[in-house]
């Protein structure tokens, strides 16, 4: 398997460490009123963050994927002849038992990118420095055709498989991807974004937490649409992009000739 970088979002640091689920439940309970404990437990709060995280996320993917990506590179490689031979004295006897001392090792297979981590979506894989494009499997005519990778397709939410199928004996791979959410059950969890989306969070557990004892949520409603405002902003900035326009005439819908009249 190959190493992995993360990419944003970064860790909120708080005196050198991670901000973690209790840092956050502590400021809820200021902003509630409940530093005694009395009206929310634990578990409560860390409900409301892992939703909050869950907003959050959902509004990131619909701006920004690469705010939520990480990167991860390695190598595909079959093992070398001298590798395949066994060797001597490859078996020892424990209890009259004849038993490997190596664990028998799994097949390697050029085709198949195995994440270490479920993913919810790819943005990009690149093999031997070549950017491949997705397809849809059910229109691969040759499965089993070989040459140089030029095309990738998911199969289930670990695997990646390569197409045509990869010749040579070894494959080098880049895959950017969303890493699955991983939903946070302890108090000591590290929550793994900056210091102005937890912010973010926070207020939203706030506001989760209001909703139990108020019957008239105008004002909340109103604090929300302003932090989706904000946290839209935040997104925005944060990588730089164009905006790019196309003619009228140039959409491959509205292909006309004469005097704007459609093609029949």
């Amino acid at each position: 398997m190959g190493d992995t970088f993360r990419g944003c979002p970064f860790f909120y640091m708080k005196g050198g460490e991670a901000m973690i689920v209790k840092d956050i439940i502590e400021r809820i309970r200021a902003s509630t009123h409940d530093n005694d404990n009395l009206d929310y437990t634990d578990e409560q709060f860390i409900n409301y963050i892992n939703n909050g995280i869950r907003f959050v996320r959902r509004t990131i993917l619909a701006i920004d994927t690469y705010l939520l990506c990480d990167t991860v590179t390695g190598a595909n490689e079959l093992p070398t002849e001298e590798e395949e031979q066994p060797q001597e004295n490859e078996n020892v006897i424990i209890d009259d038992e004849a038993t490997s001392s190596e664990e028998e090792a799994e097949p390697v297979d050029l085709a198949v990118i195995k994440m270490e981590k479920p993913f919810s979506s790819i943005e990009s894989v690149r093999v031997n420095g070549r950017t491949l494009r997705p397809i849809n499997p059910r229109l691969i005519d040759e499965p089993d055709r070989e040459g140089e990778p030029h095309c990738y397709f998911a199969a289930g939410f670990n695997n990646i498989h390569l197409w045509p199928r990869p010749t040579g004996t070894k494959v080098e791979y880049t895959v950017t991807y969303v890493p699955d959410l991983v939903i946070l059950t302890e108090l000591e969890d590290e929550v793994p974004f900056n210091s102005d989306i937890i912010d973010f969070i926070v207020e939203y557990g706030v506001i989760r937490a209001s909703l139990v004892n108020e019957f008239d949520m105008s004002q909340e409603a109103q604090i929300m649409g302003s932090i989706i405002a904000q946290m839209e902003n935040l997104f925005h900035g944060i990588n730089g992009r164009g905006v790019q326009t196309d003619g009228y005439w140039n959409d491959t819908t509205l292909r006309t000739c004469d005097y704007g009249r459609r093609y029949r």
